[in-house]
Protein backbone atom coordinates (compact mmCIF):
# COMPACT_ATOMS: atom_id res chain seq x y z
CA UNK A 1 0.00 0.00 0.00
CA UNK A 2 1.21 3.49 -0.75
CA UNK A 3 2.31 5.43 2.31
CA UNK A 4 0.69 8.70 1.22
CA UNK A 5 2.48 10.88 3.77
CA UNK A 6 5.90 9.54 2.87
CA UNK A 7 5.18 9.76 -0.88
CA UNK A 8 3.98 13.35 -0.58
CA UNK A 9 7.05 14.34 1.47
CA UNK A 10 9.16 13.03 -1.42
CA UNK A 11 7.07 14.99 -3.93
CA UNK A 12 5.15 11.99 -5.28
CA UNK A 13 1.43 11.47 -5.59
CA UNK A 14 -0.17 8.04 -5.14
CA UNK A 15 -1.15 8.27 -8.83
CA UNK A 16 2.52 8.60 -9.84
CA UNK A 17 3.43 5.57 -7.75
CA UNK A 18 0.55 3.54 -9.23
CA UNK A 19 1.45 4.56 -12.79
CA UNK A 20 5.10 3.57 -12.30
CA UNK A 21 4.06 0.24 -10.80
CA UNK A 22 1.63 -0.42 -13.66
CA UNK A 23 4.35 0.38 -16.22
CA UNK A 24 6.85 -1.85 -14.41
CA UNK A 25 4.48 -4.82 -14.31
CA UNK A 26 2.23 -4.49 -17.36
CA UNK A 27 4.15 -2.11 -19.57
CA UNK A 28 3.39 1.21 -21.22
CA UNK A 29 3.72 2.08 -24.88
CA UNK A 30 6.52 4.62 -25.22
CA UNK A 31 6.85 4.80 -28.98
CA UNK A 32 6.67 3.06 -32.31
CA UNK A 33 9.33 1.57 -34.59
CA UNK A 34 9.03 0.89 -38.30
CA UNK A 35 11.91 -0.91 -39.91
CA UNK A 36 12.28 -0.40 -43.67
CA UNK A 37 9.99 -2.83 -45.49
CA UNK A 38 8.33 -4.11 -42.33
CA UNK A 39 5.22 -3.40 -40.31
CA UNK A 40 5.20 -0.78 -37.58
CA UNK A 41 5.74 -2.16 -34.07
CA UNK A 42 4.92 -0.72 -30.66
CA UNK A 43 7.78 -0.08 -28.24
CA UNK A 44 6.69 -1.11 -24.75
CA UNK A 45 8.59 -0.27 -21.58
CA UNK A 46 8.42 -2.65 -18.60
CA UNK A 47 10.70 -4.46 -16.20
CA UNK A 48 12.40 -7.66 -17.27
CA UNK A 49 10.36 -10.76 -16.49
CA UNK A 50 12.64 -11.92 -13.66
CA UNK A 51 12.35 -8.48 -12.01
CA UNK A 52 8.55 -8.54 -12.28
CA UNK A 53 8.47 -11.85 -10.39
CA UNK A 54 10.98 -10.90 -7.70
CA UNK A 55 9.52 -8.66 -4.98
CA UNK A 56 12.94 -7.44 -3.88
CA UNK A 57 13.83 -6.31 -7.40
CA UNK A 58 10.40 -4.78 -7.91
CA UNK A 59 10.72 -2.77 -4.70
CA UNK A 60 14.04 -1.40 -6.02
CA UNK A 61 12.29 0.21 -8.99
CA UNK A 62 13.11 3.93 -9.18
CA UNK A 63 10.08 6.22 -9.12
CA UNK A 64 11.93 9.48 -9.70
CA UNK A 65 15.27 11.15 -9.04
CA UNK A 66 16.01 14.02 -6.65
CA UNK A 67 19.49 15.58 -6.76
CA UNK A 68 20.66 12.61 -8.87
CA UNK A 69 19.48 10.19 -6.15
CA UNK A 70 16.88 7.56 -7.00
CA UNK A 71 13.68 7.47 -4.95
CA UNK A 72 12.87 3.76 -4.91
CA UNK A 73 9.44 2.17 -4.68
CA UNK A 74 10.39 0.57 -1.35
CA UNK A 75 10.50 4.03 0.26
CA UNK A 76 6.81 4.75 -0.34
CA UNK A 77 4.99 1.40 -0.23
CA UNK A 78 4.19 -1.16 2.41
CA UNK A 79 4.01 -4.86 1.62
CA UNK A 80 0.85 -6.40 3.04
CA UNK A 81 0.95 -10.19 3.21
CA UNK A 82 -2.67 -10.35 4.41
CA UNK A 83 -3.88 -9.39 0.90
CA UNK A 84 -2.05 -12.14 -0.94
CA UNK A 85 -2.37 -15.83 -1.47
CA UNK A 86 -0.67 -17.87 1.24
CA UNK A 87 3.10 -17.53 0.96
CA UNK A 88 3.00 -14.65 -1.50
CA UNK A 89 3.21 -11.01 -0.39
CA UNK A 90 0.91 -8.44 -1.97
CA UNK A 91 1.96 -5.01 -3.10
CA UNK A 92 -0.88 -2.59 -3.71
CA UNK A 93 -0.84 0.95 -4.99
CA UNK A 94 -3.92 3.05 -5.34
CA UNK A 95 -4.48 6.54 -6.63
CA UNK A 96 -7.40 7.37 -4.35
Amino acid sequence: MVDRDRAEKLGLSPAQVATTLRTALSGSQVGKYKPVGANEMDITLRLAEESRHDLTQLLDTPLTYVNNQAILLNRVVKVDSSLARPGLPALTASAF
